[in-house]
Formats: structure tokens, C-alpha cells, sequence
């Protein structure tokens, strides 16, 4: 009832502005008096109108509270950033000086994208890890991102050697999770569990892997005394789907 009484002597403000106009489109003098009325009858509807975007409390409250979170999903993501950092100068036997960290921004079956390009100094054929494991190679440039051609991708090919039995082999992948430790010779030995590490071809313009780099592990061996060749599967020791942040071996 209250707001009933309130809203009529709007609802009759606006009438008689209306019935001015009305009056005014019919009249001689339309065009000087309406420069006078027409402004009026604005300020009077924005001034007695609902406005909309005007929060209430209860849109001020949740607007409060979205932010809250926001900054605490902020807050929770600078944290894992600052943990992958801690954990990858703790456990590499990489200088830290010659890393560059990126977060990941995209992720596909054999590619990744990062935030980090040209003008962070990253070039294609560059080494990415996470901690001392083998996440790929830069493969494309551009001015604040790049791709990265991971190690599950079918054109990888670098030579690995097992940690145990010192087996040197290629590393070759399928696509997917099927990497594989190729064409070992049928004298050296692979045993399922051993480790597979990178043996090292660094060219003498400083490109290609280093050293001691975590492949995988040999999940299985495929032996077959007919062949020149033995093969082990390897099964890599990081989930990059949880992987946010890498690290760029730097030349």
C-alpha cells in the first residue's frame, strides 16, 4: 500500500509531461518549447525511474564475495607457482640461472603452449623440463608464446641410455603415451623399471639435449631373437595434464 502511494505521484508527473508533449507536437511552437521541456522531462525520469545497475545490498554482497574468490583462486595459483619453482630449483641438477619458467596455456596430445617467447629470449630447438624430467623441445616462436613439441610426438628422436644396464638406444615416440626406446642392439640388456636417461648430444653450437635427463621408466621389453634390434616402452614420469608450470633450458 505504501508503495502504491509512492509510485502514483510519479505516475502522474509523467502523465502530464506526456499530455505536454502531446500538445506540443501539435502546436506551432513545437521546436522552441520542447528545447525547454524535453531536457525537464529526462531529468525527471532519471530521477524518479529505477536505474538500472543500481546494486541492492544483496548484489553488493555477492559482487564482495565473487571478488573474494577470485583472489583466493589468485592467491592458490601464485602458491602452486611458487611450489613448482621450490621444487624444480631443489631437484634439478640444472644451474637455476639456466632456466627460464613458463606456465602453460594450452595443451594438445604432442604440443604444448606457454607464455614465454621471442622476447624472452626462447628459440626454437631449446630443451623444456620439469624438474629433471624431458617435457619436449621448442619448436615455434612467437613474439609471447611458444609451442612445444613433446616428447610423445611421432618426429621425437634424440638417444637415451637406461640408468642399470647402461643400454643406448633411440628414443621414438607414436603419439599418445607411447614412447619407446628404440633400436638397442640384442647384446645390452633392458629390464622392466629401469630408468631411461638422456645421453647427452649437444652440438657445438649448444643445441640438443643435455646429459642425465629423465626420460621414463621401462614399463615392458620387446625381444625377439630373429631381429637385429630389441625395443623397451617407456612410461614418463609426469602427468602433463597437472603440469602448469615448465622450465626453458637456456643457450
Amino acid at each position: 500500500m505504501q508503495r502504491a502511494k509512492s509510485v502514483f505521484p510519479i505516475f502522474l508527473l509523467f502523465l502530464f509531461f506526456s499530455l505536454i508533449i502531446l500538445f506540443l507536437l501539435q502546436s506551432p511552437l513545437t521546436r522552441p518549447l520542447q528545447a525547454l521541456t524535453v531536457p525537464l522531462q529526462k531529468w525527471t525520469y532519471n530521477a524518479f525511474s529505477p536505474t538500472p545497475g543500481i546494486a541492492t545490498p544483496q548484489d553488493m554482497l555477492q559482487e564482495e564475495n565473487n571478488n573474494l574468490h577470485l583472489q583466493l583462486a589468485k592467491m592458490k595459483e601464485i602458491e602452486s607457482d611458487n611450489k613448482a619453482l621450490r621444487d624444480q630449483l631443489a631437484t634439478t641438477s640444472l644451474p637455476p640461472r639456466n632456466l627460464l619458467p613458463a606456465s602453460v596455456v594450452g595443451l594438445s596430445d604432442s604440443t604444448m603452449v606457454i607464455d614465454k617467447g621471442e622476447v624472452d629470449q626462447v628459440k626454437v630447438g631449446q630443451i623444456v623440463v620439469v624438474k629433471d624430467n624431458v617435457v619436449g623441445t621448442i619448436s615455434k616462436t612467437s613474439p609471447h608464446l611458444s609451442v612445444i613439441t613433446l616428447i610423445s610426438n611421432p618426429i621425437t628422436s634424440f638417444t637415451a641410455k637406461t640408468t642399470k644396464t647402461n643400454a643406448i638406444g633411440v628414443v621414438k615416440a607414436q603419439g599418445m603415451d607411447n614412447i619407446y626406446l628404440d633400436s638397442v642392439v640384442l647384446s645390452d640388456k633392458l629390464e622392466k623399471d629401469d630408468m631411461v636417461i638422456t645421453k647427452g648430444d649437444i652440438n657445438e653450437k649448444g643445441e640438443g639435449y643435455p646429459p642425465d635427463l629423465i626420460v621414463g621408466k621401462i614399463q615392458s621389453v620387446n625381444k625377439v631373437d630373429s631381429s637385429l634390434f630389441q625395443q623397451a616402452r617407456i612410461r614418463t614420469l609426469l602427468d602433463l595434464s597437472k603440469v602448469r608450470m615448465i622450465f626453458i633450458i637456456k643457450r
